[in-house]
């Protein structure tokens, strides 16, 4: 007779995911046989900017390590952005999405199965009209909402406690009632944590929609993170074997005029018992507003974003962080030539300069501005037609 092995806690739960693919893909063979499912999209996402960036006089960075561009400049091209995304219909209940970045190194992690090349990888169910499940690898809700939910490519500055999108392994579900979404969400969390933790993380959002005008947004999310060792004892601190805990949590609102629209959001990213001889906690707040205006039928679209951000750390003692603010702003111009649209191609150029600068809380820091100077141009392809696959 075989014995039966006791489970770890979070046993049952990691297996969670499996079974709702299991139990996903079962609906989608039954109703495969639909009338014009499946159907399948193919979009590409490509953004290249010339970059001129420059340094004020600085002795050292905001990070506390000596600058080697002190008051200079560099310009260069980059590939900002270059995405692949296949989308489609397997029934008409139940959708699919994969999307990866060539570009992007592909760094192997044992976490789940994915590299960071791989942003989207997921299926969607519809239940019913108010009840969708999504499992796989998607946009995790709980960690930077409004700022968050754009598209990469169309975003010049991120807020210091957003700094980009994030993209988890999970599953979640997704009630709706008379227009507003709630997202219930349980992820992995960090790449690295000792075996006597869990790496899950969990989320909460509410996506707010007032007749399509006024778009409120709230959301709260915790996850751990990778564990820090002290860089001269090499002990994992606080204590041995213990990891930290990223807390998000914040809320905004968008208000469209239809010819435009303006954004304000709050941002709250803490991390809990960071690893330092104090054990103290890192604190990231922020506060973004932004506008855009779309002028002729959105041929120009000029737009503005301003970021208020602090980072406070209270250990004394720790040479490599210190508590700043940082005030930031970016001004854009945007030109979308309408002769393609009707292929499925949206493509634009954009003329951008952003600010930022940081002054810190002690005298032996120096304050520094960094600028930039964006010229480039962006498109958006898919089979599907000219509306963007976000």
């Amino acid at each position: 007779m075989m014995r039966k092995t006791r489970k770890a806690p979070f046993a049952k739960l990691s297996s969670v995911p499996t079974k709702l693919a299991v139990a996903l893909s079962t609906v989608v063979a039954v109703q495969a046989l639909a009338e014009g499912y499946p159907n399948h999209q193919f979009g590409a996402y490509y953004r290249m900017d010339l970059q001129i960036n420059s340094t004020d006089p600085s002795d050292e960075d905001f990070n506390g390590a000596v600058d080697q561009n002190e008051e200079g400049s560099n310009t260069k091209f980059t590939n900002n952005t270059l995405r692949l995304n296949f989308a489609g219909d397997l029934t008409d209940m139940t959708t699919y999405r994969f999307r990866f970045r060539p570009g992007r190194a592909a760094d192997d992690t044992d976490l789940d199965g994915f590299n960071g090349a791989v942003d989207y990888a997921y299926l969607t169910h519809k239940v019913s009209d108010n009840f969708s499940v999504r499992g796989g690898k998607f946009f995790w809700l709980g960690h930077c909402g409004r700022e968050g939910d754009y598209n990469g490519q169309d975003v010049y500055l991120f807020s210091s406690a957003c700094d980009g999108p994030d993209y988890k392994t999970g599953f979640g579900l997704m009630p709706m009632f008379g227009g507003h979404t709630f997202v219930l969400s349980v992820v992995n969390g960090a790449d690295e944590t000792e075996s006597n933790h869990s790496n899950v993380g969990f989320g909460i959002s509410w996506y707010g929609d007032f007749g399509g005008t006024i778009m409120p947004i709230a959301y709260y999310g915790t996850q751990p993170t990778t564990e820090q060792k002290d860089a001269t004892t090499g002990v994992t601190l606080p204590t041995a074997g213990e990891a930290t805990t990223d807390v998000y949590m914040g809320g905004g609102v968008r208000v469209d005029f239809g010819m435009g629209f303006v954004e304000a959001d709050y941002i709250d990213k803490t991390v809990e018992g960071r690893a330092t001889s104090n054990a103290t906690d890192e604190k990231t707040t922020s506060y973004a507003f932004a506008a855009r205006a779309r002028l002729m039928n959105g041929a120009f679209q000029p737009h503005l974003k301003y970021t208020i951000d602090t980072f406070d750390d209270d250990d004394s003692n720790n040479a490599t962080t210190d508590s700043w603010d940082r005030q930031a702003y970016s001004v854009a111009l945007e030109y979308y030539p309408e002769m393609y649209k009707e292929n499925g191609v949206d493509w634009r150029v954009h003329l951008v300069y952003t600010n930022k600068d940081y002054s810190f809380d002690r005298d032996n820091k120096d304050d520094f501005t960094e600028t930039q100077i964006l010229f480039g141009f962006a498109f958006n392809f898919t089979n599907a037609g000219p509306k963007k696959m976000m």
